[in-house]
Protein backbone atom coordinates (compact mmCIF):
# COMPACT_ATOMS: atom_id res chain seq x y z
CA UNK A 1 0.00 0.00 0.00
CA UNK A 2 1.10 3.32 -1.02
CA UNK A 3 2.13 5.97 1.80
CA UNK A 4 0.82 8.78 0.24
CA UNK A 5 -2.78 10.31 1.54
CA UNK A 6 -5.82 9.26 -0.86
CA UNK A 7 -7.66 11.81 -2.37
CA UNK A 8 -11.82 11.53 -1.11
CA UNK A 9 -12.90 10.84 -5.17
CA UNK A 10 -10.04 7.82 -4.93
CA UNK A 11 -11.51 6.24 -1.19
CA UNK A 12 -13.12 2.90 -1.93
CA UNK A 13 -16.49 3.25 0.16
CA UNK A 14 -15.96 1.39 3.41
CA UNK A 15 -18.99 1.06 4.92
CA UNK A 16 -21.30 2.22 7.82
CA UNK A 17 -19.00 0.47 10.28
CA UNK A 18 -16.36 2.98 9.17
CA UNK A 19 -18.50 5.86 9.57
CA UNK A 20 -19.50 4.91 13.01
CA UNK A 21 -16.28 4.63 14.42
CA UNK A 22 -15.43 8.47 12.82
CA UNK A 23 -17.84 10.24 14.78
CA UNK A 24 -16.99 12.95 17.50
CA UNK A 25 -19.42 13.40 20.75
CA UNK A 26 -21.63 15.96 19.25
CA UNK A 27 -22.13 13.66 16.16
CA UNK A 28 -23.14 11.28 18.10
CA UNK A 29 -25.29 13.54 20.47
CA UNK A 30 -27.09 14.99 17.44
CA UNK A 31 -27.82 11.27 15.98
CA UNK A 32 -29.52 10.44 19.14
CA UNK A 33 -31.47 13.72 19.28
CA UNK A 34 -32.33 12.96 15.53
CA UNK A 35 -33.75 8.95 16.32
CA UNK A 36 -35.71 10.74 19.87
CA UNK A 37 -37.34 13.06 17.05
CA UNK A 38 -37.73 10.20 14.21
CA UNK A 39 -39.16 7.06 16.15
CA UNK A 40 -42.27 8.30 17.70
CA UNK A 41 -42.86 9.67 13.73
CA UNK A 42 -42.15 6.77 12.14
CA UNK A 43 -44.48 5.43 15.21
CA UNK A 44 -47.27 7.69 13.96
CA UNK A 45 -47.00 7.20 10.40
CA UNK A 46 -46.72 3.22 10.52
CA UNK A 47 -50.21 3.43 12.67
CA UNK A 48 -52.25 5.56 9.98
CA UNK A 49 -51.36 1.99 7.56
CA UNK A 50 -54.31 0.41 9.87
CA UNK A 51 -56.00 3.44 11.50
CA UNK A 52 -57.89 2.56 14.31
CA UNK A 53 -60.92 4.67 13.92
CA UNK A 54 -62.59 4.68 16.81
CA UNK A 55 -59.41 5.90 18.91
CA UNK A 56 -59.90 8.58 16.62
CA UNK A 57 -63.36 9.50 17.37
CA UNK A 58 -62.67 9.67 21.29
CA UNK A 59 -59.70 12.05 20.68
CA UNK A 60 -61.63 14.26 17.94
CA UNK A 61 -64.77 14.64 20.32
CA UNK A 62 -62.34 14.96 24.00
CA UNK A 63 -59.08 16.23 22.75
CA UNK A 64 -58.03 17.11 19.57
CA UNK A 65 -59.28 20.40 19.72
CA UNK A 66 -57.33 21.28 23.11
CA UNK A 67 -54.68 19.93 21.39
CA UNK A 68 -54.30 21.76 18.34
CA UNK A 69 -54.59 25.12 20.86
CA UNK A 70 -51.94 23.99 22.64
CA UNK A 71 -50.10 23.64 19.72
CA UNK A 72 -51.24 26.35 17.96
CA UNK A 73 -49.50 28.35 21.65
CA UNK A 74 -46.11 26.92 21.61
CA UNK A 75 -45.67 27.43 17.53
CA UNK A 76 -46.59 31.05 18.45
CA UNK A 77 -44.47 31.40 21.64
CA UNK A 78 -41.50 29.89 19.65
CA UNK A 79 -41.66 32.11 16.83
CA UNK A 80 -42.10 35.20 19.14
CA UNK A 81 -39.06 34.36 21.19
CA UNK A 82 -36.97 33.80 17.89
CA UNK A 83 -38.73 36.65 16.07
CA UNK A 84 -37.67 38.83 18.58
CA UNK A 85 -34.31 37.02 19.48
CA UNK A 86 -32.59 37.76 15.67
Amino acid sequence: MSSRPIHATEAPLRGFSSFIRHLSGWQWLTVAVALLVVVPLTVLLLAWLEPAWGIWQHLRETLLSRLLVNTFKLVTGVTAVLWCWV
